[in-house]
Parts: C-alpha cells; sequence; structure tokens
C-alpha cells in the first residue's frame, strides 16, 4: 500500500508428511492463514515455490491449478461455508461432483453422524452439525489433502472435540494428510507435530511423540 510493504509470510521453509497431521498454531495475523492458502493453491506466493509431487503451484496456469484444488486438496473453514440454499445431502453431493476420487456422499453423512439430517437445510442445523456436514462435504471429494482453517473456532468445546475427533478419524481411515491452523494452543496436543508461528516466520516446530486424543485435550 503506497510505501508500506507487508510481508505476510517471511522465508517459510517446510514439509508436510504423506498422512500426518500437522497443526499450525500462531496469533491473528501471524500468517497461518496465507501459509494455509498457500498449500491449497487458493493464493500465489511472490517468491518462493509451493511444490506437491512434483508440480510446483507456483508457476501452473489457473486452469491447472483449478484441477489441482478440485482433485487433490479439500479445505474446512471456520464458518463453515455450506450454500444455504441446499440441503446437507446436496451440499455433500456437490463436493463428491467435482472431486476424481469421490466417495458416496451419503455415506460420509453416515460417518458425521448426520445421516438422519439429509434433508435440512444448513439454517435448520447448529453450528456444530454445519461443521459437520462441511466435514463430509471435503471427505466426499476424496482429496489426498484436508486443509482446515480454525475448524473450532465458531463453537463450543463439546463440538470442538467432536469435530477434531472426526477429522482425525476421518483422516487415520483414509490415509489422508491433515493441516489444522488455530490460535488455540490446546489443540496443539493433538498434531504429529506443531509449527509455531509469528510474524510470518515459523519460529519452532515440535515433534509429539504420542498425539493426544481429541477428548484429552483439555481447553
Amino acid at each position: 500500500m503506497g510505501e508500506v510493504e507487508v510481508h505476510a509470510l517471511v522465508g517459510v521453509d517446510l514439509d508436510v508428511r504423506p498422512g500426518e497431521c500437522l497443526v499450525i498454531l500462531g496469533p491473528s495475523g501471524s500468517g497461518k492463514s496465507t501459509l494455509l492458502h498457500m498449500m491449497g493453491g487458493m493464493d500465489r506466493p511472490t517468491a518462493g515455490s509451493v511444490e506437491f509431487r512434483g508440480m510446483d503451484l507456483a508457476t501452473l496456469s489457473d486452469a491447472d491449478l483449478t484441477r489441482f484444488r478440485r482433485a487433490s486438496v479439500a479445505f474446512v473453514f471456520q464458518f463453515y461455508n455450506l450454500i444455504p440454499g441446499l440441503t446437507a445431502l446436496e451440499n455433500v453431493e456437490m463436493a463428491a461432483e467435482v472431486g476424481e476420487a469421490p466417495r458416496d456422499p451419503r455415506a460420509m453423512l453416515e460417518q458425521v453422524a448426520l445421516a438422519t439430517r439429509a434433508d435440512h437445510f444448513p439454517s435448520q442445523l447448529s453450528g456444530g452439525e454445519q461443521q459437520r456436514i462441511a466435514i463430509a462435504r471435503a471427505a466426499a471429494k476424496g482429496a489426498r489433502v484436508l486443509l482446515c482453517d480454525e475448524p473450532t473456532g465458531a463453537l463450543d468445546r463439546e463440538s470442538g472435540r467432536l469435530v477434531l475427533t472426526l477429522l482425525r478419524d476421518l483422516c487415520k481411515e483414509y490415509d489422508t494428510t491433515l493441516v489444522v491452523i488455530t490460535h488455540n494452543a490446546a489443540i496443539g496436543a493433538m498434531g504429529d507435530r506443531v509449527l509455531k508461528m509469528s510474524s510470518g516466520k515459523i519460529v519452532e516446530v515440535v515433534e509429539n511423540p504420542r498425539p493426544a486424543t481429541p477428548g484429552e485435550i483439555d481447553w
């Protein structure tokens, strides 16, 4: 903005391991959402590279980047981002239609224990239920990587624990890489690794020899 430059990420160097649960911790403005968006091909870096299985996302055309997002990544957001005019099932079906290795939408609703709410619209569901639908939608794509932006930020403690349990269980069952960003330090206990960020930089990486189950997390 004029002569003022803000570097959202500075010298970030990171490898995400296949099948791991990586928790990225940091306060608001630390760069964690920008990093997540880079991983998911939603933003392009102004320098450096973002590599996924030999592809540099920074150099892909818009069409190829769209294909990457459709095939390889799924997102879960803090405020659900469900389409209000579609039922729970239709929201999940929409994701399955664009995935290259889709899973059965009704089976995904069953996995999040909401098969009986398939015909309900988002406005007829609680916040926790909407987030579970969002997880079912993400899982239905059959993507290799699941990126979660503050998935418990708008939920109470018990709903948050349930959502984290669902994410962890689905990723273990389907061998999906899970990346969760949060400002809640307690959630770091569930990660195989915890990456701490401040002012656009990675300031610490911690290995968890025994990741906690979401039920063990106290926040």
